[in-house]
Order: structure tokens, then sequence, then C-alpha cells
């Protein structure tokens, strides 16, 4: 049976990739910022995972935004 992807919240990995290429950031960057690796920051954009909260909160510190943008597109 193929592997379901987690991703209730659709989007969020292009949202999240789109915004990591506006600020100029590389996946290594964000990865030390948040404190989690590389890897976390590839599966959170495919979409393998979504971040609990506390590193939603972190990411939205790093890439100047809202969990309400970066999780559901809404401003």
């Amino acid at each position: 049976m193929p592997r379901e992807r987690v991703g209730t919240v659709e989007g969020f990995g292009k949202r999240l990739n789109d915004l990591i290429l506006a600020k100029g950031y590389t996946y290594r960057q964000v990865a030390e910022k948040i404190g989690r690796d590389r890897k976390a920051v590839y599966q959170y954009k495919n979409g393998d995972t979504i971040p609990d909260g506390v590193i939603i909160c972190r990411l939205c510190s790093v890439l100047q935004t809202t969990p309400n943008y970066l999780l559901l597109g809404k401003e």
C-alpha cells in the first residue's frame, strides 16, 4: 500500500519554499535558525511531515510571516 503524504495543510510546502527563496536563505540556513537539520526542512517542503507548533513559530519568525499564512495561505 503506498504511503500517504502528510499534508492536510494544502500548499504548506510551496509557501514555505517560496518564502525561503524570497528571503534568499538556503535550507541549511533556515534549519540552523530553527534548530533542526536540513533534512527536516526538506521534509516540510515536500509535504512528508508538518512541523509542530514550536517549529511553526520559529519558521514564521525567521521568514517574517504569520502562522495563518504559512499554514493556510491567509493573510
